[in-house]
């Protein structure tokens, strides 16, 4: 149960930040810790405007044009009516996380994710429609800090330096690879992404406090288990996937 949470909670913040994000970060803003839906519409509407400006900055029109088409939210006025629906839909996300409480006040947890959200934003509000630093460089558009977040899995996970990986996290995440590969397998070739495991990884460090570099930490898994899996692992891990061996296929 709370590696699901967890999942949906990063998948959320990735997708929706925009909004879910705003949130808690808003509720986080006041006296009371509460969501309010008036804080939370004037900061979208200050938000909208932030982005736009954002993406008036590119250099060429081509490329300004259809990253203005794929950010559709910003590109139009809202009505309050629109706003409300997206408000009270995300904020039974929250009850549903535990997020806020039956008081509409954030929970530990809550509050936890608000003030790391409130962090990376005061370093890059855009960070959540960021491109890649090799796609900046492409289309010609300054990054305006050094510290840029692509995702926001990386708000979940700890703020610490990376480390070696422990035997006992290579061994938990090498048996959620295995009794758990048909969940995430394929239809129908018998191979699973290893991008499908990177949230569990993430979901150990923060249990454990202790970030590793995934690539390392998936190197030592599959050298360790072997006999086990069968991966050509690459620098880009999502692009990779494994299989059992045989002998462990069920």
């Amino acid at each position: 149960k709370k590696f699901q949470n967890f999942l949906i909670t990063g998948a959320i913040l990735d997708h929706d930040f925009d909004m879910y994000g705003l949130l808690l970060k808003t509720a986080l803003e006041n006296s009371l810790n509460k969501i309010c839906f008036n804080e939370f519409k004037l900061e979208f509407r200050d938000m909208q405007k932030k982005r736009q400006l954002w993406v008036d900055k590119i250099p060429t029109r081509f490329i300004r044009d259809r990253m203005g088409n794929h950010m559709s939210r910003s590109s139009r006025k809202l009505k309050e009516t629109s706003i409300k629906h997206h408000y009270n839909l995300r904020r039974q996300w929250a009850k549903h996380l535990m997020h806020i409480d039956e008081r509409e006040a954030l929970t530990e947890m809550g509050c936890e994710y608000a003030r790391s959200i409130s962090s990376v934003m005061s370093k890059n509000s855009m960070f959540w429609i960021a491109p890649t630093a090799e796609c900046i460089k492409k289309i010609g558009v300054s990054e305006d800090t050094a510290e840029v977040t692509h995702s926001a899995w990386d708000l979940l996970r700890p703020d610490e330096t990376v480390s070696s990986p422990e035997e006992e996290m290579i061994q938990q995440v090498a048996t959620f690879m295995e009794e758990r590969f048909n969940s995430v397998r394929l239809q129908i070739f018998a191979q699973a992404s290893l991008a499908s495991i990177v949230p569990y990884i993430y979901f150990q460090e923060v249990n454990r406090k202790k970030k590793v570099d995934i690539y390392t930490f998936l190197n030592a898994v599959l050298k360790q288990y072997r006999s086990t899996f069968y991966c050509l692992l690459t620098k880009n891990v999502q692009e990779c996937y494994y299989q059992l061996h045989a002998t462990e296929q069920k």
